[in-house]
């Protein structure tokens, strides 16, 4: 390491990697971080003739990611992947723990009484020296977790407030309109460790999935947490919301441990008729459907007994979510479900078919032969079904179960919006385009070209406003008034003509029925047959066959 002055320039070796280093602003002296977690005290670095003094100290299990000092004193500060601030005076560690995540940066003032911690979720902490406490936090978008692999949502009837993944085992309220931080919600309240061994990361209970009920009453998680050494843990969890008059405040209600013996897929929250049912997927090939149970029953007591009291009334156990209901189809793995907008059809997509479910007896009432094996995505709209895989779309119509259209492209997520519309993000190299389109066409309403980075990861509608995020945990949005799309096409016709979305997406349309021809060709057969699309058109050999057969010499 060299440290240079205007006047002046020293190199320090040491044995290890220096990872971080900082310099006393008014004294002749200098700290600096090995990559093992030491951090060594140099004093008198650059006075000529004097003998350097090395002190050093060891606390840290990481390396040393940031290092500063106090103007008025020789007292330094340092932090790491610990989540630790230590204070180090003469030698003496001081500890301020739990900090929240990973530091980064330290930042002193000149004045000395507050140090700054910036750690790697994007979180600016503040604490002030006399008291050795946290003061305030600023907060924006907290860095999500790579372990959440579900969807960000809105709270219900809560305006402009988007639930999203927040640091391992959290979720974060966070105000779209005002672009702040609301409140913090711990899902898996654990404390958060660091490994010694700096080449290993440790395996943290991680929430995988997350859904809030329309009217934002009830909350659903999902955490997991598997390293390949111990037995996997698992966790359905349900919140009840408390009225208050604040932000929206989630309660534990529920604890389901191990609800799958495999792999949990997906989690859907939404109605089976007027009941609020939350609905796993599993690699088991199990369905488990989960109802909340808070209903009184009368229990009819034999007209023989002493009392005369005729029933008794007595409470399940109480107020609980249990599963009620589990479907399977030949034992096959289920990916992923969805409710009908009445709650009278739940659809589930299991490995290369669909099934139909009626509600309440759920009997099967119909299967759809899916040419995916595994569909990431499924909606209902109206009499259509629409289902989505890493490169495919396809729509079904339910009345008479065949596919209706089917497109071919790099689909990374697709949104429902109101009034039976679809938004669909579409890859292309380093950014996403997005096209609303209708079910009953293949044709886009709407392109918009570029509107983020990278491939979208998740999205959804809060306060009339589509927020996405993507695959750099970066948010974006579409405001309701945006400027004009790039494209705008008119409203399909019967004719097969080719569009952007059509070229780009390779749309594949049912197929037109061929005019009759009977071998007699008159000039209605004719004008059919010019007038049809080239796929529709009947062989060239029938057609040439009919006009040699005039040149011929007639039988006599």
């Amino acid at each position: 390491m060299c440290i240079y002055q205007a006047s002046n320039s020293a190199r320090y070796t040491h044995t290890k990697a220096l990872v971080a280093a900082a310099l006393h602003p008014t004294q002749n002296t200098a700290v600096v971080g090995d990559i093992e977690g030491r951090t060594i005290l140099l004093r008198s670095w650059n006075t000529k003739g004097s003998e350097e003094k090395e002190e050093i100290t060891h606390w840290h299990a990481n390396p040393v990611s940031s290092l500063c000092f106090s103007p008025s004193s020789e007292v330094f500060f340092s932090g790491g992947k610990e989540s630790v601030l230590v204070k180090w005076l003469d030698g003496e560690p001081q500890f301020l723990p739990r900090i929240g995540s990973a530091i980064k940066w330290l930042l002193i003032p000149e004045q000395g009484d507050k140090v700054a911690i910036i750690t790697d979720d994007s979180v600016i902490s503040v604490v002030t020296l006399n008291t050795w406490s946290i003061k305030y936090r600023l907060n924006s978008l907290i860095r999500m977790s790579d372990g959440y692999l579900g969807d960000i949502s809105s709270l219900g009837t809560t305006d402009n407030v988007l639930l999203a993944p927040a640091t391992s085992g959290q979720l974060q309220m966070f105000d779209i309109n005002k672009r702040n931080h609301v409140a913090m919600i711990d899902v898996t309240q654990q404390n958060r460790i660091t490994g010694h061994d700096i080449k290993k990361n440790l395996s943290y209970v991680e929430v995988n999935f997350c859904k809030v009920s329309e009217s934002g009453d009830w909350m659903v998680t999902l955490e997991r947490r598997d390293d390949g050494f111990v037995t996997p843990e698992c966790r359905l969890k349900f919140w009840s919301r408390s009225l208050s008059g604040g932000p929206p405040v989630y309660t534990l209600h529920t604890t389901i441990e191990s609800p799958h013996t495999k792999y949990v897929i997906s989690l859907n929250l939404g109605l089976i008729l007027t009941q609020l049912t939350a609905v796993t997927t599993s690699n088991d090939g199990n369905v488990k459907l989960w109802q909340h149970n808070n209903l009184l029953e009368v229990k009819e007591e034999d007209e023989s007994d002493d009392d005369d009291e005729v029933g008794e009334e007595r409470v399940k156990p109480p107020d609980q979510w249990e599963v009620k209901h589990v479907l399977s189809f030949q034992s096959s793995p289920s990916y992923c479900s969805v409710f009908s907008l009445d709650g009278t059809v739940l659809a589930i997509a299991y490995r290369g078919v669909v099934v139909l479910y009626s509600a309440g007896s759920f009997d099967v009432k119909a299967t759809i032969n899916h040419t995916i094996n595994r569909i990431s995505q499924m909606f209902i709209s109206g009499f259509y079904l629409i289902s989505s895989a890493k490169d495919s779309l396809s729509v079904w119509d339910l009345r008479s179960l065949s596919q209706w259209w089917q497109a071919s492209s790099s689909l990374s997520y697709i949104l429902q919006l109101p009034e039976q519309l679809f938004i669909a993000f579409v890859s292309r190299k380093r950014f996403t385009d997005a096209y609303v389109f209708h079910p009953e066409s293949s044709q886009p309403l709407k392109v918009h070209r570029f509107v983020c980075p990278g491939h979208v990861k998740s999205a959804c509608m809060v306060g009339g406003k589509i927020v996405m995020v993507n695959n750099e945990h970066e948010l974006y949005t579409l405001d309701s008034n945006p400027p004009p799309p790039i494209a705008v096409t008119l409203a399909r016709e019967d004719s097969l003509v080719q569009t952007v979305f059509s070229e780009l997406l390779k749309i594949s349309t049912p197929p037109v029925p061929s005019p009759e021809f009977n071998g007699f060709v008159n000039v209605d057969t004719a004008k059919a047959i010019l007038s049809c699309p080239n796929s529709a058109m009947p062989p060239v050999s029938t057609i040439a066959c009919n006009i040699l057969s005039d040149f011929l010499p007639k039988k006599t």
